[in-house]
């Protein structure tokens, strides 16, 4: 918001108002285990409360301030034991209630008291793990899910576009795997099927960032995975490589998806989707040097909706939105006595807003520095620096969608098209004790 609100000179991109979002999040959790036979057994209880705070200078369509806060409490209790020599059993039983309480919003033509809403869940699942060799080592897995979703009643608040809806779920989730060794490299494949709810984020909005839908459907997919991963050391010289490739097929896939002249991203059921990807790990270090890079490449469809249609039954489906072609990451260290130089670039490119791909999101390149230091005699004690957007990008050039002069200058977004910070340096002091 803050870039945004500078403008750019030579364009049509109106200032926007100065939009802030603050948030805090305190979790408790307690963790107990002991022996059992043939294995071990655990109890945990936890709790967590966040709260999200948005304020705006100037919008005649959103609360100039509002304040929500989500508050879960939950337990899991579980034991794992071999079951034969080569076989061993984990289970897993857990429960949870979650409250999401919406605040007043102020600055609306009428001042507005959300509707609440809860969510209780519980669940069971196992896991068997069987090593058949040293090598080779196969997996399977099980769990049944259910949760209930309840509202105070029907919203007030001219925000809300649908009231909040009520009901209950089950769903059991599995999944298969194996791995093993042939030499120095290990191969993995994986498959299964998921499942998960709608968040309260996704169900009943946060105002001020996102508008929600309190009928979403469940999101269901079928995914399947499978790579390689090896490692070397020649004296000094020393590296990792990991290649892996993926693929998930999802029904009611849940995204954000921007809707209205504000530009505001609302909640909504993708009825069929492909993501088809790959993912390349690699670490190289030498003496006090290391480098890695990590790369993401995606091949995503809405497979309910066409893009275009040149021969009658052929359709080009359109990219899902927010989620990038092309995400690679690379850093360079080097380590001089207690302390640690870096540098890295990160590249993300291939992205598209809506959900026709009409609104591409232009490849942005990010250079960082940063550095940390183990403080003599003070053990425990780091002092670190970064320096995030070295060269404080600002703006990229977006394609003429709506400009029928051609490109034009704005804002870096994020993958919901938010502004970015330019250049920013943040100082931190971290303490730990091995006591």
């Amino acid at each position: 918001a803050q870039a945004r609100k500078q403008g750019v000179p030579g364009t049509t991109d109106e200032p926007t108002p100065l939009d802030t979002v603050e948030s805090s999040r305190l979790i408790h959790v307690v963790e107990i285990s002991g022996p059992v036979k043939s294995g071990n057994w655990f109890a945990r209880v936890y709790g967590r409360r966040e709260d999200v705070r948005t304020r705006t200078e100037d919008d005649a369509f959103a609360p100039t301030h509002a304040n929500d806060v989500l508050v879960a409490a939950g337990a899991s209790a579980g034991f794992r034991t071999k079951l034969a020599e080569k076989v061993s059993l984990a289970t897993v039983l857990d429960t949870s209630a979650e409250r999401f309480a919406p605040g007043a919003a102020f600055g609306l033509a009428q001042d507005a008291q959300e509707s609440g809403a809860s969510r209780t869940l519980a669940g069971a699942g196992a896991d068997l793990d069987f090593h058949a060799t040293r090598k080779w080592t196969l997996s399977a897995s099980a769990r049944g899910d259910l949760w209930h979703d309840a509202s105070d009643g029907e919203s007030n608040a001219s925000t809300s576009s649908a009231n909040p809806a009520s009901g209950t779920e089950a769903h059991p989730t599995a999944h298969v795997g194996t791995e093993f060794a042939v030499g120095p490299v290990v191969f993995a494949a994986h498959g299964g099927a998921l499942a998960r709810p709608a968040s309260f984020i996704e169900r009943y909005g946060s105002r001020g960032t996102f508008l929600g839908d309190p009928n979403l459907s469940t999101e269901t997919a079928w995914t399947t995975d499978a790579g390689a991963r090896t490692r070397w050391h020649y004296g000094i010289f020393r590296g990792s490589f990991e290649l892996d490739g993926f693929s998930t097929w999802a029904d009611n896939l849940i995204t954000f998806l921007p809707v209205g002249a504000n530009g505001l991203f609302k909640a909504t059921n993708v009825g069929r989707a492909r993501i088809v990807g790959t993912e390349a790990d690699l670490a190289l270090f030498l003496a006090d040097f290391a480098l890695h890079v990590a790369y993401t490449g995606l091949l995503t469809a809405d497979e309910s909706e066409c893009k275009s249609s040149v021969v009658a039954g052929d359709c080009e489906r359109p990219q899902l939105p927010g989620r990038p072609a092309l995400d690679v990451f690379s850093d360079l260290t080097y380590k001089l006595g207690p302390a640690q130089f870096r540098y890295g670039v990160d590249i993300v490119g291939g992205m598209t807003v809506d959900n026709t791909g009409a609104i591409g999101n232009p490849t942005r390149v990010l250079n960082s520095v940063g550095a940390h230091l183990d403080v003599p005699h003070l053990d425990g004690v780091r002092v670190a620096l970064d320096i995030r957007n070295l060269f404080d990008l600002r703006t990229v050039n977006y394609a003429g969608v709506t400009n029928a002069l051609g490109p034009s200058a704005y804002p870096i977004g994020d993958s919901y098209n938010y502004p970015l910070p330019g250049r920013s340096v943040l100082l931190s002091i971290r303490y730990v004790s091995e006591r």
